[in-house]
């Protein structure tokens, strides 16, 4: 008796809900996801051709939130168009994904599959990604770049790229935002700054786009500023008082405002107090004083969680959420067409919604599809059909030696990866219960994918000899 009761409490101890909801954090990057669940667990999901999911896959995308490595004390993610950082809660610095510029770290890497550790420091408390660059800021305030760098979008008085974070002057920073084209930052003394690609635009001259290699202030006389967010060529921000301001392209009514390009920061809704504000590819998120989302922008794949056609000209309530974070896809320009259009969001239980683009299940709902016109929240049937999963699933015996045995996996991709991500072996079963033979495996930990029509459950496997 003694011993079934510690085989069901390993059993117990090995079970993983992948659809469970308490979210800490939700990220959206271009065509892929990332969150860091309340327990500290980093999961990822979505288009993972260059690494950007934190594992090696046979598959270009995963349509389910998968664990990534089985750390528990991550804080802070971002999401970038291929590659994405993440902080511990040590305050280690942490990058993954595509490397072609040096974004991630080093120069002879081009994908990086695993997360790898950036230096050796432990004081970094916040992150932010591009396109094709990085950015960190430390506890002293300092702020520190790396990865691409031919428009000079890194501030660091140059167009040379660096792969390893660079200094970027001496000034002391609270937060940056970066998107396609430029990068604003607000200063411990609440001014705003731009660096990057410039772009202006006048009837007479059209666009003209100047390089600032280095931060350059917005405006002198202002030092009320509490919140930028960057999307692809424009830009919007809070004040102290609450108020609302829009700068750059509008030419998917992302500046919220019937207007064309405007070359400096000017109010919208002023009639409104807001609280927190999102900006994403080609559209963009606020969040009133009453807890109220609202969007606007570009709405062709329902990114806007709104059903009112492709496009959005002002600031519109999304009705039905209590939200406490939202991630808007930054995305990436690429021949001519905009990649990065979906939408995350966690509602007041800590619960994912998502809406726009799926089709490499970047949406996380266990399936691909073209779009969503609204958020979809809980994912009601996956849960289901994982919790019956969980359940019936069994792995034993655990520890293994040369053999072990799942049960229920009928019709199901059964995979063993080992911590960093690397596939030692897989088989497909076609009965209810599987033999796999590990006398050729080291001893370690392991982790168990099982993979059915109605979503995915992992066990972690310890094999001893």
């Amino acid at each position: 008796m003694k011993y079934v009761i510690n085989f069901l409490w390993i059993i117990a101890l090995s079970v993983n809900m992948l659809t469970a909801q308490n979210w800490q954090e939700v990220k959206a990057g271009s065509e892929f996801s990332l969150g860091i669940k309340e327990d500290g667990t980093l999961w990822s999901w979505g288009f993972n051709g260059d690494g950007q999911l934190g594992f090696l896959t046979g598959n270009r995308y995963e349509s389910l939130p998968v664990q990534i490595g089985v750390d528990n004390d991550w804080k802070m993610i971002s999401a970038g168009g291929f590659h994405a950082l993440a902080l511990k809660n040590d305050g280690s610095l942490w990058g993954w994904g595509w490397n072609e510029y040096g974004q991630v770290t080093g120069v002879n890497v081009k994908n990086f599959f695993a997360p790898e550790q950036i230096g050796s420091d432990t004081d970094w408390v916040f992150i932010e990604t591009c396109w094709v660059c990085s950015f960190a800021i430390k506890r002293d305030g300092t702020l520190w770049a790396w990865g691409y760098n031919a428009d000079g979008g890194l501030g660091i008085n140059s167009v040379i790229q660096t792969n390893k974070p660079t200094q970027v002057g001496v000034d002391k920073w609270k937060s940056i935002s970066s998107g396609g084209f430029f990068t604003m930052g607000i200063q411990e003394n609440n001014t705003l700054w731009h660096w990057g690609a410039h772009i202006l635009y006048s009837e007479e001259e059209g666009y003209t786009v100047t390089l600032h290699l280095v931060p350059t202030p917005i405006d002198t006389n202002t030092a009320d500023w509490i919140s930028v967010a960057v999307g692809m060529e424009y830009a919007i921000a809070l004040k102290k008082d609450s108020s609302l301001w829009v700068y750059g392209d509008n030419m998917n009514g992302q500046l919220g405002y019937d207007t064309g390009f405007v070359n400096t920061f000017f109010q919208i809704v002023p009639e409104k107090k807001w609280l927190s504000i999102e900006a994403g590819s080609v559209y963009a998120f606020a969040i009133d004083e009453n807890g109220v989302l609202y969007g606007w922008g570009s709405n062709i794949h329902g990114q806007l969680g709104l059903n009112t056609g492709n496009k959005v000209t002002k600031p519109t309530p999304v009705s039905g959420h209590s939200v406490v974070q939202i991630s808007a896809a930054k995305g990436i320009l690429s021949d001519g067409r905009i990649y990065g259009l979906h939408t995350l969001m966690l509602d007041s239980n800590r619960g994912m919604c998502v809406a726009g683009r799926n089709l490499a299940g970047q949406l996380g709902m266990g399936r691909v599809s073209s779009r969503t016109e609204q958020f979809i929240c809980s994912y009601t049937n996956i849960i289901s059909a994982n919790e019956n999963m969980e359940k019936n699933i069994i792995v034993f015996p655990n520890p293994a030696r040369d053999y072990f045995f799942v049960t229920n996996v009928q019709n199901a991709n059964i995979i063993l990866y080992d911590l960093l991500g690397k596939e030692i072996c897989s088989q497909y079963s076609k009965e209810e219960q599987a033999t796999l033979y590990t006398e050729n495996i080291p001893s370690g930990l392991y982790i168990l994918k099982i993979q059915k029509e109605h979503g995915i459950v992992s066990r972690k496997i310890q094999i001893t000899k």
